[in-house]
């Protein structure tokens, strides 16, 4: 790759993150997640320790995106950027329903590449490599 190509490839990478769309995680209020699968914290922890807006480290375990989150309670667990991506833009997962990525590639939680899919048919699509 060329150095013009690199140029051209970073420019075209801050054009998308320009576009990159915010809003509250309904279940974790202190957090955002973006349409372009981040996460990150809107509120600053007691004796303000962590910086606003600061996004959240990913860690990859069994094929997937994970961050830890702090509950209300002030509990710490592990969520799958995925569903947290999925809860906030497409709502509550139906009871009985799972996060499918639509490309089959469980690292991409971009929004656009998710969906809620019956088990039954999350299952399926998996079996028959219908992804």
């Amino acid at each position: 790759m060329t150095k013009q190509e690199v140029i051209e490839q970073l420019a075209e990478y801050k054009e998308v993150r320009k576009l990159e769309r915010w809003k509250m995680i309904p279940s974790f209020t202190n957090y955002m997640a973006s349409d372009q699968g981040r996460i990150r914290r809107r509120t600053p922890i007691k004796g303000g320790f962590l910086r606003c807006n600061r996004l959240l480290t990913r860690f990859l375990s069994q094929g997937r995106f994970w961050v830890s989150v702090t509950t209300c309670t002030g509990n710490s667990i592990n969520k799958t950027v995925a569903t947290l991506v999925a809860e906030t833009f497409l709502g509550s997962r139906p009871e009985n329903h799972d996060v499918h990525h639509s490309d089959g590639d469980s690292e991409n939680d971009w929004l656009d590449n998710l969906r809620y899919v019956s088990h039954g048919d999350h299952v399926s699509l998996h079996r028959n490599n219908l992804v």
